[in-house]
This record gives structure tokens, C-alpha cells and sequence, in this order.
């Protein structure tokens, strides 16, 4: 992809921005990103300041090489450095041993540092012209939905942050976050890089002492029980069954005095449910609505399913649904 003279503009006034301590939307090919430089304390606390993020949840750093894991982890274990060559640039979040000269701020105390590598033309470009690497949490509010677009990133912060427009996300979830634990691979957060996806990396590199196995871990973010919430409440209900519902019941709980119900509906391929996930959120919130339902479909168990299932019940605000 050949950058616009636009873009080339944005992206140099991003990395004026953030060498000066600044945070930047930032696009990649998950969701859109609030990017600071790991190396400027201020800038790391601007980061949670301007989410209003809890100290506890730590950040993931973005990288452009490989060569850059030198200033952020202490070891790097062999079967990861022959994932990072089948998954990078790509949506894989990497759970590693910290360098001790990381700021505690991105690892939020613990001994370990999450790290990805982007596959998004300008998230790498602007990482190339920068002395370090930067952390990038989603760029939105503290537990509220994901932005896929920069006029999400814009809707949320207005001109508090200055925002690369690289267009709609086309993954539309967070990475995949994987640690190591003895001879598993631990899923601490689903994402485009399914469990069915590291075990056929596994099968093609021989590598047949490991099993992926899924968990979930305070060293990975959005590991709270409520995550990515819309502004209206979310309720899932059990597949086709949103009629027969106790309707005086839901609204009291909702705490809602009007039945005005909006379906979030989920394309058939999951590829496109992803991407549309979170813009969806945000348009039926901004309706008459005053509440979402989804439908659970029991079909949705595997593969990329797993991690938009996973957003959806951290999502909601009451899940019916019986699985």
C-alpha cells in the first residue's frame, strides 16, 4: 500500500506529537490504538489519564522488528521467535519476560510484557520513525467499545487527540494475546489468530510437544468481567427466543421505563462479523434505542467466533442466553 501525501503528513506530525510526550490515535489492522512512547513516563500516564484506565490493566507495545524486543523483553523462548515469523506483521500478542529496564506502568507491576507487531502500513511506518516503540491500548475509554474507524477515535476524545485516519480496521477485534507455559501455549485472550490457526503453526513446524490451550490471565488486558460495553445496555437471549421474553422483568432490571429494543445482527461469515462488531455497537447506542439484543447462535463455537462471542459477553450489560 502506497501512502497518500495525507498520510505521510499525518503520520509525521504523529511522531513529532508523541517524541514530545504526546499520545496519538493510532490505525492498525485490529482496532484503533492510543499510542504513547514507552520511554516518556508522562506519556504513559497521559495514556490511562486520557482513558481514565486503571493502573492495574497493563499495555501492549507495538513494535516494527524484531530487533526492538531487545528494550522490552528479557528472554524470548524459541518457539515463540518461530511464531513471530509465521504471524508477523499480524494480529498476535506475544506474552513475554520484561526487561528490567521497562517502566513498571506498562506491565502494570508484573514481571511480564505483552508485545505485538502491527500489520497496518501506517502503524509501522510511524513505529519506523520512532526512537522507540510505543504502547497502545485501544483508543477509547476505559472499558467502553473498541474504535474501528478514526471518527470513533474522534467521537470519543474530540481534540484532545490528534488521530491518523488509515481507515476502517479490517480485523475489528484486539489481537490474539499467547503465553508459554512449559510445553502449552496459553490463549489469554481470542482474537483473528484462532486456536485452530496455532495448531496447524504448530503441525507445520514440527513442534508436536505443545498443546494451545485457553485461559484467562491478569497479564493479558480486557481479562475483566465487563469490557468493550456499549452506551446503551447489551442483553444476550438464548437463540430465536428475544419473543417469549418476561418483558416487565428484563426492563426492570435495564432500569428502562420504555420497551425500545435494537438487534445487533451478526453477518454469517465471521471475518465480517468481526469487523463489524464494534461499529455496530456504536450505531444502534446512537439510535432510539434504549437497549441491544443478540441472539446467541449455538453454531458459533470455533475459530474466530470464539474471540467476537468473547467481546460480546464481556460487552453485555445481562446474559440470558443457557448454552
Amino acid at each position: 500500500m502506497k501512502l497518500t501525501a495525507e498520510q505521510e503528513e499525518q503520520i509525521e506530525k504523529a511522531a513529532s506529537l508523541i517524541k514530545d510526550g504526546q499520545v496519538v490515535g493510532l490505525p492498525t489492522e485490529t482496532v484503533y490504538g492510543l499510542a504513547g512512547d514507552i520511554s516518556n513516563p508522562a506519556s504513559l500516564e497521559l495514556i490511562f489519564k486520557t482513558k481514565k484506565r486503571p493502573f492495574f490493566d497493563p499495555l501492549i507495545v507495538h513494535v516494527h522488528s524484531t530487533e526492538q524486543l531487545k528494550e522490552l523483553a528479557l528472554t524470548v523462548p524459541e518457539i515463540a521467535e518461530k511464531l513471530m515469523k509465521i504471524f508477523w506483521p499480524g494480529p498476535l500478542t506475544f506474552i513475554l519476560p520484561k526487561h528490567p529496564k521497562l517502566n513498571n506502568l506498562i506491565t502494570s507491576g508484573l514481571e511480564t510484557v505483552g508485545v505485538r507487531m502491527p500489520n497496518h502500513p501506517i502503524a509501522l511506518e510511524l513505529l519506523k520513525r520512532l526512537d522507540h516503540p510505543v504502547a497502545a491500548p485501544s483508543a477509547n475509554m476505559f472499558g467502553k467499545t473498541s474504535p474501528t474507524q478514526a471518527s470513533h477515535v474522534q467521537k470519543e476524545f474530540g481534540d484532545d487527540v490528534f488521530v491518523i485516519d488509515g481507515g476502517e480496521c479490517q480485523v475489528g477485534v484486539e489481537s490474539t494475546v499467547i503465553g508459554f507455559k512449559k510445553n502449552k501455549i496459553v490463549i489469554y485472550r481470542p482474537g483473528a489468530v484462532t486456536k485452530e490457526k496455532l495448531e496447524e503453526a504448530l503441525k507445520l513446524l514440527e513442534e508436536t510437544t505443545y498443546k494451545v490451550i485457553e485461559d484467562e490471565s491478569p497479564v493479558a488486558p480486557g481479562h475483566l468481567k465487563h469490557h468493550y460495553m456499549p452506551e446503551i445496555p447489551l442483553v444476550i437471549v438464548d437463540d430465536f427466543e428475544f419473543v417469549g421474553l418476561d418483558k416487565p422483568a428484563l426492563m426492570k432490571k435495564l432500569r428502562i421505563s420504555e420497551w425500545r429494543p435494537a438487534e445487533l445482527r451478526l453477518s454469517d461469515e465471521p471475518e465480517i462479523a468481526a469487523r463489524e462488531l464494534y461499529s455496530q455497537l456504536r450505531e444502534l447506542s446512537s439510535s432510539r434505542a434504549n437497549f441491544i439484543f443478540v441472539c446467541y447462535n449455538p453454531k458459533h463455537v470455533s475459530g474466530l467466533w470464539s474471540a467476537i462471542w468473547n467481546r460480546i459477553e464481556k460487552a453485555a450489560t445481562i446474559n440470558l442466553c443457557q448454552k
